[in-house]
């Protein structure tokens, strides 16, 4: 199971690049910290961010080490033959842990890459507001293709939200990410209010 669920995650992002004809950054939760993931980006040349385990093993000065165990913020380590990075993100009253995030990245701040990573909750949040705020939940569908054409129109309409309410950050007494409200949501409960208003002042109008 867990080698099918790898072949068809390399198997997809594959796609995507040819499709494109070019590498997006990749940012991966933990379940993505897997050998051969990591290096058939790192052969294709694919800029990476992956969040390792704290007790995921690395080689640092030739020696094994677990990745809690790193002294350093920023580190360079090797893994499986491969001279990459490991980050940790700053502590946090919000967090329970930091974040470990593996990189191919060796040019960028460690501030930008613990930022870069950051912005995947957002990421989650757009999958989770797609299920219940467009019913996908509610829908049974059987062939791939119905699936793929099904969240094509779903994210063609997200695009066309936002262009019509062009969503502002709204500051929150929450900071954890997690806890925060996406600008999806945000979109679509502004556009639901504009709708409200002009469907009241129309049948004002008509009466």
């Amino acid at each position: 199971m867990s080698q099918c669920f790898t072949g068809h995650t390399i198997d997809a992002l594959q796609s995507l690049h040819d499709r494109l004809g070019y590498w997006l950054r990749l940012v991966f939760d933990r379940g993505f910290a897997n050998e051969s993931i990591v290096e058939h980006l790192q052969a294709e040349g694919a800029t990476f961010y992956i969040r390792l385990k704290a007790g995921h093993y690395i080689e640092l000065d030739g020696q094994k080490t677990e990745i809690k165990q790193l002294v350093e913020k920023d580190t360079t380590i090797r893994l499986l033959g491969m001279t990459l990075r490991v980050v940790r993100s700053p502590k946090s009253r919000h967090a329970s842990e930091p974040w470990f995030i593996l990189t191919n990245d060796m040019s960028s701040s460690r501030n930008k890459i613990v930022k870069i990573y950051y912005h995947r909750f957002e990421i989650e949040e757009t999958f989770k507001d797609t299920k219940h705020l467009f019913e996908l939940k509610r829908l049974s569908v059987l062939k791939p293709n119905s699936l793929k054409i099904l969240l094509w129109l779903v994210f063609l309409g997200i695009a066309l939200l936002y262009a019509v309410t062009k969503p502002t950050k709204v500051q929150t007494k929450h900071t954890n990410p997690k806890k925060q409200t996406s600008w999806v949501r945000q979109a679509y409960e502004q556009f639901q209010r504009e709708l409200t208003s002009y469907r009241v002042l129309t049948g004002l109008m008509t009466r």
